[in-house]
């Protein structure tokens, strides 16, 4: 035998009989396994889990800009988010061992020896971060079969119940974080500082009843994450994806979250692509800025960083699988009785008469109306009161679903998605549901679209580390379940795009190829395509003069675009039309009056061939 398995043996064995001491009644306060791994035992016991009942100071629900600038308190989270309520009693029943820190880069490389890490100054050296949910699991798997013990991630009341340590207030060490690698009161660190954190279960809203060891919802399509906010973009990558300076927008680092009871939440899947796609991506990933613009030194471009290098990380416990059951899944109202039954619409208003006619979608309420009155009151948790850049389309059983920015501030970390449903033959649009929402993540850009009845639906995330241009999700029942959501593979580099978020444009060739529109560098846009319906996508590679532009393919195989947001040819929307399948653009006046910024011209093509 050789020295390093004697000594790998040793320490396993030493590990095992901790645990037995612990069973037989000799108590073993802290072990370290044969990984080099600390943990602390965790004992039993009740506490009060979600956002307290004093309301949160000005400093803690500002954000922060710069160490010397705070924006305006966002008064509406004095008592906390709204998936923080309502505060309720849990109780932890049986001990378990938390490790006293995340789980290091180092260690996890003795599970795959491969994972490269951060190679920027993104990284929260020398804790792993950039892995996804189920490579978390798989560690822990990992772990157990290694040891001939159980391992796996904390539930989310064990690691609020572990970072409060005792505590009821904001942080474990009161009203100001603590600072890093400094342990609370039960011996463990970095529960408010370093890196986000992956938790067992799925997220899903509170009950109102006490609960004994949750293990969260039985399906969903986030699974939460602990420790702090999704959105941590910092100035310089802010002034390389939106092509002006901003001051630092790292509002996942301000004081709101990284509170004991905050929680994130994205999809299990989000981590970095395939190792052979990440090479190719990386080719000409520091295109040159157009003249005059200042040299960005962000890790995003600097380094050479791919889609899904996230601050995500995680740490485990040692002990068996709570014993209660995953509380039951509640999905959106919007999915909720849909009917299957195809409906056509045979007959429309009078041609020859004037028709108007106006259906609310939105509450009218203002911000502090909506938390205090419309949540309370039948409105979904988390619904806003700025709601933009629409989508529509109609469902093959005579539905409309609609889509929009949803939240109370467009660059609020906490906005979301918001889709509604006007069910045929019926006069008033359905109440909104608050989905798909990355929780603590500024989710932007819908782009819904009817694809001879597979309904897609994509948003981006502009702010989120680690993002990708785009993420979607289908259905193929008219909205009544979704797949779980999926990232793009680019095939290639993707070319320069200014914001993480598609445009609400997209199409199919006759040649199977799959169209999502996109915002480009500056005033233009661009097309995402994908060949295989979705598996991998590239980017077509030329781009048209104005934002927020849109498509159609015409009956000739050439595609035309409007393109908008104060960009105009002798006051008109700029017209540009490719006949190579978005690869380059001829550009010239069009008969259309020129857009503001605030408006978005949308045109469809018709059954009669018409283009509206």
């Amino acid at each position: 035998m050789t020295k390093k398995l004697l000594v790998i043996s040793i320490v396993v064995a030493l590990s095992r009989i901790a645990i037995t001491q612990a069973a037989a009644g000799r108590i073993t306060r802290q072990y370290t396994n044969s990984i080099g791994m600390k943990l602390m035992r965790i004992e039993p016991g009740t506490f009060l889990m979600g956002a307290g009942s004093t309301p949160l100071s000005d400093q803690i629900v500002s954000l922060y800009r710069s160490p010397s600038d705070r924006v305006s308190p966002r008064l509406r989270l004095r008592q906390g988010d709204y998936d923080e309520s309502p505060r309720h009693k849990v109780t932890i029943t049986m001990p378990f061992y938390m490790s006293e820190t995340e789980v290091t880069a180092e260690q996890f490389r003795q599970f795959r020896p491969a994972f490269p890490g951060f190679k920027a100054h993104l990284d929260h050296h020398p804790y792993v971060s950039g892995v996804s949910w189920y490579d978390a699991v798989a560690f822990c798997e990992w772990l157990s079969d290694r040891e001939s013990t159980p391992y796996r991630l904390p539930t989310e009341a064990e690691w609020e119940y572990c970072c409060r340590a005792g505590t009821e207030t904001p942080f474990s060490s009161g009203q100001v974080p603590p600072e890093h690698e400094t342990a609370n009161r039960w011996g463990v660190k970095n529960m408010h500082t370093g890196v986000l954190e992956w938790c067992l279960d799925w997220h899903g809203l509170y009950p109102d009843e006490p609960q004994t060891d949750p293990a969260g919802s039985e399906k969903g399509w986030v699974k939460v994450v602990r420790g702090g906010g999704l959105d941590w973009l910092d100035a310089a990558a802010m002034s390389y994806y939106f092509g002006r300076d901003y001051e630092p927008w790292a509002f996942g680092t301000s004081p709101f979250y990284v509170r004991s009871a905050n929680r994130a939440a994205v999809p299990p899947n989000f981590a970095p692509p395939p190792r052979e796609y990440q090479a190719a991506q990386m080719a000409g990933i520091n295109p040159p800025l157009p003249p005059g613009r200042p040299q960005s030194h962000s890790p995003y471009r600097a380094k050479g960083l791919v889609a899904g290098y996230h601050y995500i990380g995680f740490r485990v416990v040692q002990g068996p699988m709570p014993r209660s059951k995953a509380s039951a899944f509640e999905p959106p109202f919007l999915h909720c009785c849909v009917k299957q039954t195809r409906a056509m619409v045979s007959t429309g208003p009078d041609l020859d008469r004037p028709y108007y006619r106006t259906r609310r979608i939105f509450p009218q309420l203002t911000a502090e109306q909506m938390v205090k009155v419309g949540w309370k009151i039948g409105l979904p948790p988390g619904l806003g009161t700025n709601y933009h850049n629409g989508a529509l389309v109609a469902l093959s059983n005579g539905d409309l679903l609609a889509s929009y920015y949803n939240g109370f501030s467009e660059s609020d970390p906490d906005l979301s998605i918001m889709a509604a449903r006007l069910r045929y033959g019926c006069d008033q649009w359905d109440i909104p549901s608050v989905w798909p929402d990355f929780l603590d993540g500024n989710d932007a850009g819908p782009v819904l679209w009817n694809d001879n009845g597979t309904l897609w639906l994509g948003w981006g995330c502009p702010h989120l580390t680690g993002g990708y241009p785009f993420q979607w999700t289908i259905s193929e029942d008219n909205g009544a379940t979704w797949a779980p959501v999926k990232f793009p593979v680019f095939e290639s580099h993707p070319g320069g795009y200014g914001r993480r978020q598609p445009i609400n444009c997209a199409f199919r060739a006759p040649d199977g190829t799959v169209y999502i529109a996109f915002d480009g560098w500056g005033a233009t846009s661009g097309l995402w395509a994908s060949r295989n319906n979705g598996k991998t996508w590239f980017d077509a590679g030329g781009r048209t003069l104005g934002l927020h532009a849109t498509f159609v393919l015409l009956d000739d195989g050439r595609i035309l675009s409007f393109g908008t947001r104060n960009r105009t040819i002798d006051g008109c929307c700029p017209r540009n039309v490719s006949t190579d399948r978005g690869k380059t653009w001829q550009l010239s006046r069009s008969p259309v009056p020129g857009q503001g910024g605030g408006q978005n011209p949308v045109m469809l093509k018709l059954a009669s061939g018409r283009l509206l």
